[in-house]
């Protein structure tokens, strides 16, 4: 199925906001509702409450709510003009990557939000000294570049993923670094777990196994593609082609947190713990 926005309207205080999507291969429209304040990760229905066919998941990019001018009584002679704050959505996107594997079911892709849960903006914090110095949630591209948020997602650093307004969306959570070995252990923990969790395309050539490079065998459906990573001094950035990061929400100390690794030259996947400045990949696990 293939959907494109057939139309989007603003919602009326305390409504729904209005969304319908036309899967462009059949022609059928879907409606798409939900509370104004919890407007990511709903489930796209095609509007039949005895048997919906659930089919996505919708990211609201950006909603805010706004000043608007609205008409009051509409369809009656008295229909007025009021001023009046309403949620109007900006942009949104869909999201039907979901893997299961062993008793978890994770995204497959990496996270690509601008906003928390609740809707509160993330930065996008490009100069390399503002980011080392930061406390808070960010987010960024790998180098800055557009181009590469669109193919990997985007990277975070650990703030954003322990903000308590929620980096995942409605019915995920942040894995914790004992739900990352949950992971592992699920696809047999040994010594070439990662090959089933990195993509079959993308990784730099691993002299050592010459027969497939770096890339993996993705039978997992993880599908860890290899966007390196932010680093935490003014260097920037690194390991492209190279290796994927992965926060956990778990902390190691005060200054460091658990995250997960896949590299070009191993097949394994390696537990580690660094600097909560780092820009990292993030994945979501469902509730």
């Amino acid at each position: 199925m293939t959907f494109e926005l057939f139309y989007m309207g603003l919602s009326m205080p305390g409504d729904l906001p209005q969304l319908v999507f036309k899967d462009i291969t059949t022609n059928e429209e879907y409606d798409f509702g939900s509370s104004p304040n919890n407007l990511n990760g709903i489930e796209l229905s095609d509007g039949d409450s005895a048997n919906p066919k659930y089919l996505n998941k919708i990211f609201i990019v950006e909603a805010k709510q706004e000043i608007i001018e609205i008409y009051v009584n509409s369809g009656f002679e008295s229909a007025e003009k009021k001023n009046s704050k309403a949620w109007v959505i900006k942009s949104i996107k869909l999201w039907n990557q979901d893997v299961k594997i062993g008793t978890q079911t994770w995204t497959s892709k990496n996270l690509d939000v601008e906003t928390y849960r609740n809707g509160d903006t993330i930065p996008q914090v490009i100069d390399s000294s503002a980011w080392v110095s930061l406390s808070t949630g960010a987010w960024c591209y790998f180098k800055n570049k557009v181009e590469n948020g669109t193919k990997y997602g985007k990277l975070y650093n650990w703030y954003a993923v322990n903000d308590p307004r929620g980096l995942a969306p409605k019915g995920y959570h942040m894995p914790s670094d004992k739900e990352w070995t949950t992971l592992t252990d699920n696809l047999g923990g040994g010594s070439e777990t990662g090959i089933k969790m990195k993509s079959t395309s993308g990784w730099k050539e691993n002299f050592r196994r010459k027969d497939r490079n770096g890339n993996g065998t993705n039978t997992s459906g993880f599908e860890g593609l290899p966007v390196g990573c932010r680093l935490n001094n003014v260097y920037n950035f690194q390991g492209i082609g190279e290796g994927s990061f992965w926060w956990s929400s778990s902390e190691s100390s005060p200054a460091n947190a658990w995250y997960r690794t896949l590299g070009y030259l191993s097949d394994d996947v390696l537990r580690n713990n660094y600097d909560k400045h780092m820009g990292f990949s993030v994945r979501c696990l469902k509730d």
